[in-house]
């Protein structure tokens, strides 16, 4: 009955964790915990991954709907080491292969998770690897349930220096998103002042290709504060 709460990742390195052929995550939150503060990381790949069997990568990922609480702010996802150089990289194998960056897979709603001033720029995928809306091959933010905000991080660059690549070989149609919520909430939720741009994502073939900056709500959501993002090329 005694929640593991309350607990402070802050300034690690967090590298090279990668599962060829099961899902995979840098910090992974599920049951039994609630009000993590996740600070100031830096989470990165050495050298290319590639993948034996499709599944979820991702940097932070809280997956239970016992975690509330949570602050998620100040960690960099990308390059290929911790001074800030080279790029993130690794190759998918089918529809199921994506990656996302910071991951709230599964959420409560009692009290809010703060995701704020976090970066997440200088990755590259290839390979065959996700599809649409929810499953795309790359989302740098993704909130699918509970209560949390979502506050002045950036996704790329706008001024194109720092960049995300998604080079997908899938036959499939695919998206790409900078910041994708389907989270169902009564409670104001906020998305400001978030930075979204330099992604590129292209097919190799003639499937359909799509690429948002930042969506936000589902069809039953109230309450929603969007303001002041800028989404560049």
């Amino acid at each position: 009955g005694q929640y593991n709460s309350k607990n402070t990742v802050t300034n690690c390195e967090i590298y090279d964790y990668f599962g060829t052929a099961a899902q995979s995550a840098g910090i992974y939150i599920t049951s039994g915990s609630t009000e993590w503060t996740i600070t100031n990381n830096k989470f990165y790949q050495t050298v290319s991954k590639t993948q034996t069997t499709g599944s979820i990568h991702a940097a932070i990922q809280i997956g239970s709907t016992n975690v509330d609480g949570c602050v998620i702010t100040g960690n960099t996802i990308g390059f290929a080491n911790a001074a800030g150089t080279g790029m993130y990289q690794w190759v998918g194998v089918s529809t199921s292969s994506r990656m996302v960056g910071i991951y709230l897979s599964s959420h409560g709603s009692t009290q809010k998770t703060i995701i704020s001033n976090n970066s997440i720029q200088n990755i590259s995928l290839s390979g065959t690897l996700g599809s649409t809306t929810s499953s795309s091959a790359f989302i740098g933010i993704q909130i699918s349930s509970g209560w949390s905000d979502c506050n002045s991080n950036t996704i790329g660059s706008l001024d194109g220096t720092k960049t995300i690549l998604i080079a997908n070989s899938s036959t499939s149609s695919s998206e790409v998103y900078g910041i994708y919520s389907s989270a169902s909430i009564a409670a104001v939720t906020t998305f400001n002042n978030n930075s979204i741009g330099a992604i590129t994502h292209s097919k190799s073939n003639t499937a359909a290709c799509g690429l948002v900056g930042l969506r936000a709500g589902s069809s039953s959501s109230n309450n929603l504060i969007i303001e002041d993002n800028a989404i560049g090329n």
